[in-house]
């Protein structure tokens, strides 16, 4: 299947979703996830700034390890959302 097909896609995408503990880390899962993939930037969602600025510092860590999954470059850049506080 062709990852640049609509399917091929979320299939890597998904492949990312399953393994975010692996990609993160057991330290980093519980506060943050994958939200989705546009134009080769991975949108995170983060539950506090305290954990964004940590995951900041492993922004090249998980964009080289979710490439190394999916065996091509997916993706080019991280982009950190702090949850909304109502949301939590």
């Amino acid at each position: 299947m062709q990852s640049s097909t609509p399917l091929g896609k979320q299939l890597d995408c998904a492949q990312v979703w399953e393994r975010w503990p692996d990609i993160v880390g057991d330290n980093y899962y519980h506060h943050c996830r994958p939200l989705g993939l546009r134009d080769n930037c991975l949108r995170i969602e983060v539950d506090s700034s305290v954990w964004m600025h940590r995951l900041s510092f492993r922004r090249w860590d998980i964009i080289k390890k979710v490439n190394q999954l999916v065996k091509k470059n997916l993706i080019s850049d991280v982009f950190l959302v702090l949850t909304r506080e109502d949301e939590a």
